[in-house]
């Protein structure tokens, strides 16, 4: 498989998994449209509809975060990337509001479907997302975060190690950075209750 003909599964409900990709190449393929073809045109040229989810899967670029980047070339030349899903919902829903951000009601950051998308403020989106990943809460640390690397014991084993390794001998051992190893033996993480 060619890197470019590689594809990205994104969780988009509990039993639904969504093809995120980051060129078109799922199927049928668009006629390409030209450079001064309308906005719409260029959209949907990147677009596949997902009938059972009802999502509008975005298969152009996409940001490292998933979501989809739409080029637009202004009068003076200079070209600016926005959001897929922000040119849907402008397309169909007119302009933004300042300080207005453009939210999933799907939870999928590659779809551009206008029905699926609606205004929302910084705060709404931060505690949107948190509700859905279910991470309402106090924030998880040490062995409590599943992301954790080390645990009680090897931060025990790090911190009786230090005086005789070196922080990026030990890091290299842990399978963490050197900057980590400094934190827990200074005693800025992991710390006894």
């Amino acid at each position: 498989m060619k890197p470019r003909d590689s594809i990205r599964l994104v969780q988009a409900a509990p039993a639904m998994l969504v093809v995120c990709a980051p060129e078109r190449n799922l199927g049928e393929r668009a006629v390409r449209p030209s450079p001064g073809s309308s906005l719409a045109v260029r959209l949907e040229s990147h677009i596949i509809r997902l009938p059972i989810a009802g999502c509008w899967i975005w298969t152009g670029a996409t940001s490292h975060r998933g979501y989809g980047k739409f080029a637009l070339t202004h009068e003076n030349g200079r070209r600016e990337f926005v959001g897929a899903h922000r040119v849907s919902f402008e397309l169909h829903h007119g302009p933004i509001p300042p300080g207005m951000w453009v939210l999933h009601q799907c939870d999928v950051t590659c779809c551009v479907n206008p029905d699926h998308l609606y205004l929302g403020t910084v705060v709404e989106n931060t505690g949107d997302t948190l509700r859905r990943r279910g991470k309402i809460g106090a924030p998880s640390y040490g062995e409590s975060n599943g992301l954790a690397r080390l645990d009680w014991s090897k931060v025990r084993q790090i911190r009786g190690l230090y005086p005789k390794l070196s922080q990026s001998q030990l890091g290299t051992q842990f399978g963490v950075s050197q900057s980590v190893i400094s934190s827990v033996v200074r005693c800025k993480t992991w710390k006894e209750a």
